[in-house]
């Protein structure tokens, strides 16, 4: 497993850890998520629903939501993001907006150099 881990606040101020990982089995890579983790007993996340990502130049993309296939607590989100890191060609900003049970919608800004991170670790490991 490969990945990257940084930490981000919302609009809100609310800190969010947000971890890129990359599975590689038998030299493939088996998957890539995105994993969103918030402050225990502060959010829950509303799933399953989509992460909705859009990037600088105003593309919008839907990560689908992992948390069917994994035994997460609530403050915890986990998406597919293989199929948007494989288009993904260039470092921008990214914005990303998930729900949470209390039907808030967090909106989180990724910057540019942790794009660039991220897509080294997907395209050089």
């Amino acid at each position: 497993m490969y990945r990257s881990v940084q930490s981000f606040r919302d609009a809100s101020h609310k800190a969010w850890q947000v971890v890129l990982y990359k599975r590689v089995k038998s030299g493939l890579v088996d998957s890539i998520h995105l994993r969103l983790v918030g402050f225990p007993g502060i959010v829950e996340l509303s799933h399953p629903k989509n992460l909705q990502i859009t990037t600088g130049t105003g593309e919008v993309w839907q990560a689908q939501d992992a948390f069917d296939q994994l035994s997460l607590p609530a403050n915890v989100g986990e998406y597919d993001l293989r199929e948007f890191m494989k288009q993904l060609d260039y470092n921008t900003s990214l914005q990303l907006n998930f729900p949470l049970k209390d039907n808030q919608v967090i909106e989180l800004n990724i910057p540019p150099f942790a794009v660039e991170e991220w897509r080294k670790l997907v395209f050089n490991y």
